[in-house]
């Protein structure tokens, strides 16, 4: 028998012993209150109510004295075996994991930071280039229509025959 076969029997007994207290008085106080109480958590009042009781009552001072063995006694190794599954089911974290992370979102960042400056200025540029043709197609019309002008005004047979044309439009 091991030393956790040990403890499990402890365990049990122990239950079996708090079960077989059922005999318990109506005045008796919950367990949970007489946990409390071993805990040092509830008021002074409330202490003093417990400990007037337990002066009275085996059943709960033998109830409060396993408890404190229990609180006292030292503490219980988890087996290795027990250790063992804890630390497969849980992932190991690497100490550069958070360094990682923070640097693949830094270059994140600046790569679409680039991306959007790139395009950018690429619609920059072919708007710039659109605006160009434009004024360049203006300025040949324009250019067009005073070459047009200077010659009509040259020919005034033209001049009358462009007129009958609008109006008969």
């Amino acid at each position: 028998m091991n030393a956790n076969d040990h403890t499990s029997q402890e365990d049990r007994e122990l239950v079996h012993k708090l079960a077989s207290r059922r005999h318990r008085r109506s005045d008796c106080p919950t367990l949970a209150d007489l946990a409390a109480y071993v805990d040092g958590t509830m008021d002074a009042e409330e202490a003093e109510r417990i400990e007037a009781h337990l002066a009275d009552c085996p059943t709960c001072l033998d109830t409060v004295l396993d408890a404190r063995e229990r609180v006292d006694a030292p503490p219980m190794v988890a087996p290795k075996a027990v250790l063992d599954r804890a630390k497969a089911v849980v992932p190991v974290r690497s100490a550069w994991q958070p360094v990682v992370r923070w640097a693949a979102a830094v270059a994140a960042s600046i790569a679409i930071g680039f991306a959007g400056l790139a395009a950018g200025s690429s619609v920059h540029r072919a708007r710039r280039t659109q605006e160009a043709r434009v004024t360049a197609e203006i300025t040949f019309q324009l250019a067009t229509a005073d070459q047009s002008r200077a010659e009509i005004a040259e020919d005034p047979l033209r001049v009358l025959l462009l007129r009958r044309e609008e109006v008969t439009r």
